[in-house]
Order: C-alpha cells, then structure tokens, then sequence
C-alpha cells in the first residue's frame, strides 16, 4: 500500500478542495487529484491504480457529490479495495441512498466551517488510519471458499456425468437386447449430476460476493 492519500470529490467543489488538499501537503501528505492523471495515460485504469496503492481514501460530501457519477464509482473501488474511506463533509449534505449505503456506518467529519480544529479531525483520521489492508485479505479467504465449492460441484458434476455415461455403455453393450439400462442407476446419475449443479452454483455464488463491494 502506498502513503499518499486519494480526494475524491465533485468538480463544482474545487475551489473548496484545493484549499483542504493544501492544508494535508502543507502537513506533510501526499495526495493524489484526478487532474494528476498525465495527458494520454489511460483514464479508468490511472484512477483505480491510483486509489488501489493509496493509504487513505477521503471522500469530500457536497449536495454536488451526491450527483457525481464519478464520485460513486471511486467510493466503489475504495471498498473493493479495501481502502481506509474517511467521508468528510464541506457543508450540510444529505447523503443520497446510494452513498449512504456504500458509506454504511462510518463517521462523517464536518469541515463546513474549513476550522482548523475540523482539519484537524480529519488529520487524525488519517494517521489513525491502519496501513494493512484488511477488507481484500478477508475476501480472498472468502473467493478461496467459493473456489473450493465449486470445485467440488464440478467434481460431483463430473461423477454424475461420468456415471450416466458408464450405465450407458453397459446397456448398449449388453449382448441381450431385450436388456433396457438400469432405471435406478441412471435415476442416481441424474441426482447425482444435479446436485454437482447446485453446488458448483453456490460456489459461484460466493466468489461473487467476495467480489462484490461491502
């Protein structure tokens, strides 16, 4: 993880914002803008690198961020990347229902008033902020849980296949013709091939969800 802190924040906000970023590089922090991104680099990919490697995520709340479709899709990197997100609040805001279910239950910093005691609320969020990540570690052992299911489901899905096929043989190779396959046999393969489906389906399911954001 890097040391630099990534802003996330509307556009209309920037005259606000240069002055909170001044005051966390006049501390001593590094911190990365959108407009850092250099001319021709590609856009999508500088941005995800930039909040992935970073230490702190703050997110800057005005009624404009609540309307930024930026905004939301680098809250949703942050918490697919486990970021640390401090949500910091430039004025009165009334979260909208999608912010506010990405931000969950985490404390808002107000930095209405631009106070120096509300900075530094937010400077001691920042250093108070844990450098590990914690979020991808838990999910990885949740994608290795849904690799293992569905590992499983296919092998059961192979088993039952497997077993179908084998009832199969033996029914054309019976020398009898009168001979059908076994009705309970096959019944068993089909159960049995099922069931790999439905397992291999939660396996699936799970790896989803520990890609998906919190």
């Amino acid at each position: 993880m890097g040391d630099h802190i990534f802003v996330s924040y509307a556009h209309e906000d920037r005259g606000r914002v240069e002055s909170f970023v001044a005051g966390l590089r006049d501390d001593g922090w590094q911190v990365f803008l959108d407009d850092q991104i250099p001319g021709g680099g590609q856009w999508p990919d500088e941005l995800h690198k930039a909040i992935r490697t970073s230490r702190v995520f703050i997110i800057l709340l005005s009624p404009d961020s609540m309307h930024s479709g930026h905004v939301l899709n680098e809250i949703n990197v942050a918490l697919g990347t486990g970021r640390n997100i401090i949500p910091v609040q430039l004025e009165d805001t009334v979260l909208s229902p999608g912010v506010e279910l990405l931000l969950g239950s985490r404390q808002v910093i107000d930095y209405a008033e631009a106070a120096s005691h509300q900075f530094e609320d937010v400077v001691d969020a920042v250093r108070r902020a844990p450098l590990g990540e914690t979020t991808p570690r838990d999910r990885r052992g949740l994608r290795v849980l849904g690799s293992l299911i569905t590992g499983l489901g296919i092998a059961v899905i192979i088993a039952g296949f497997g077993s179908f096929l084998y009832q199969f043989y033996l029914a054309v190779s019976n020398p009898d013709p009168f001979a059908g396959p076994d009705g309970p046999a096959m019944v068993l393969s089909f159960v049995v091939f099922f069931v790999g489906m439905v397992v291999a389906g939660i396996g699936a399911a799970v790896s989803r969800a520990a890609r998906r954001r919190l």
